[in-house]
């Protein structure tokens, strides 16, 4: 297990490339916190990687605060940007 005692934000956690990521971080070894926008996405995820890495996932308990931590996170990314060029 290559990421045994990592843990993993993956954004876009509920479908497509992020869910993939996630799933496989799991299987690595890592905890793994997944956000989206769509929350019965996310717990077919979190389901699936239970099933799949025998372990516990990190995940749905803290999704609203992860959410927000996206949020704020992009919202300061976008606040530096925009002050480079004024």
């Amino acid at each position: 297990m290559r990421l045994a005692d990592k843990v993993a934000l993956v954004t876009g956690g509920g479908v497509g490339i992020g869910a993939a990521v996630a799933r496989l971080f799991a299987r690595e070894g890592a905890s793994v916190v997944i956000t989206g926008r769509r929350k019965e996405m996310l717990e077919q995820v979190v389901t699936e990687i239970r099933c799949v890495a025998e372990r516990d996932l990190y995940g749905l308990d803290e999704w609203e605060k992860a959410i927000q931590f996206k949020r704020q996170a992009c919202q300061e990314y976008v606040e530096t940007k925009i002050k480079r060029f004024l």
